[in-house]
């Protein structure tokens, strides 16, 4: 990760911009690489690396946004890099039929509200445009990296909106059903 830092940080070579994709199973790195073969999920993201802080020559603590989603192709087997360099396609994001995306909206932004308070968080104020709040949603829940994965993965902002709803609703209940706190893992 130090030389996928150094490379990405090069004024000369580097665009600040790096992929992320999840892992389904297995390893990226490490010696149990072999042992178990790495499994992604089929849609990640470039993280803009925005704020970087260094604590030596090889510990960082990064601040990164989410630009743009891209569909893993496959593995560039002749990088020459002792990361994982991925052959992607760039994703559209695609609004979807825009009246039910708006009332798709409202509904996630319901469900939203719910979640929010049976945790004890804030109110947020949720972007008008359906693509953008689309994400700001799956942003704010505390959710397994499969729900994270399926999220990015759909199609349409619309599609998008309907599922985060729906996530919503389940980790609702579980909650003040069960008292089943939200996963509260890694965010990415």
């Amino acid at each position: 990760y130090v030389r996928l830092l150094r490379t990405v940080l090069d004024p000369a070579t580097g665009t600040r911009e790096f992929g992320v994709v999840g892992i389904r199973q297995g390893h990226e790195v490490g010696p149990a690489t072999s042992a178990t073969p790495v499994s992604l999920f089929a849609v990640g993201c470039t993280a803009h690396i925005d704020h970087l802080a260094a604590n030596g020559e090889s510990e960082f603590a990064l601040l990164t946004t989410g630009r743009r989603r891209f569909e893993l192709a496959g593995f560039h087997e002749a990088a020459g890099t002792p990361y994982l360099t991925g052959l992607v396609r760039y994703l559209n994001e695609p609004l979807g039929d825009p009246e039910r995306a708006l009332e798709r909206r409202a509904k996630a932004r319901i469900e939203l509200t719910r979640y929010l308070e049976v945790l004890g968080g804030p109110d947020i104020d949720l972007p008008e445009d359906p693509v953008a709040a689309s994400y700001r949603i799956a942003e704010l829940n505390r959710l397994s990296l499969a729900d994270r994965a399926e999220l990015l993965a759909a199609a349409t902002a619309e599609h998008r909106l309907a599922l985060a709803a729906r996530v919503l609703r389940r980790e609702w209940t579980l909650f003040t059903r069960l008292r089943a706190v939200p996963w509260a893992g890694p965010t990415s």
